[in-house]
């Protein structure tokens, strides 16, 4: 059995985390990268006295430091093609995610999509795309959203959690014309980055973590209500 024991105190794991409120996000008052999916791992890590940093980016900035070895992981779809020959995904999951496919009702909708560049949405963007939609790419959700909601887009693709976070603190509305179609739900995993010196290290880490919880999701698994 792999224990704490095992692991050097002065331990440091760098993870990548795309910005996806609430699970991470920077915090505007203290520039640092904040979330649940930060305190669950952070969370996790201290059982094995490894500390972590965290550096919240954008989907494209995570991917290259995952390809260059710049990170040793991250939370991400097994679908994300950046991503599929440079992580091991760790099981059991994560977390569960829901993506929903968001239209304005009008007589004539243009077939645009708000979506976040470097994002697959499980396939789905490729299916819009064959269908002749065209995209709007922006960096993060709250940015999507945004776009959706001053007309620029009359559909948009998005996981329903930052949605929900952004209307619940009155950052955004979504009016009474606005259809929501469920598409796809998909589980996210913890990404051990092939290159990272720290990968065997994280990979006995969270074996053993999950081995002591039952094989229960690691969003549940640290008991702080926060997923």
């Amino acid at each position: 059995m792999f224990t704490a024991k095992a692991v050097q105190a002065s331990e440091v794991v760098h993870m990548g985390a795309v910005i996806f409120p609430p699970s991470s996000e920077i915090d505007k008052k203290t520039n640092q990268c904040v979330g649940s999916s930060i305190d669950v791992t952070k969370h996790i890590l201290k059982q094995y006295d490894i500390e972590l940093e965290v550096t919240c980016a954008s989907a494209i900035r995570i991917y290259k430091l995952v390809e260059n070895g710049d990170i040793d992981l991250t939370i991400n779809v097994k679908s994300t093609s950046a991503l599929t020959d440079n992580v091991i995904f760790m099981q059991p999951a994560y977390g569960l995610l829901k993506i929903g496919l968001y239209e304005r009702i009008t007589e004539k909708p243009q077939k645009v999509i708000s979506v976040i560049r470097g994002f697959g949405y499980a396939g789905f963007r490729d299916i819009y795309a064959s269908n002749g939609f065209e995209f709007i790419d922006l960096p993060n959700s709250i940015s999507v959203l945004r776009v959706f909601e001053r007309h620029r887009s009359d559909y948009m693709l998005a996981y329903e959690r930052p949605v929900k976070h952004f209307v619940e603190q009155g950052l955004v509305t979504l009016g009474d014309d606005v259809k929501v179609t469920p598409l796809f739900e998909t589980n996210n995993y913890f990404a051990i980055a092939k290159k990272s010196p720290k990968k065997e290290l994280l990979i006995k880490v969270l074996e053993d973590y999950a081995k002591k919880n039952n094989g229960r999701m690691f969003s549940e698994l640290a008991g702080l209500g926060l997923e």
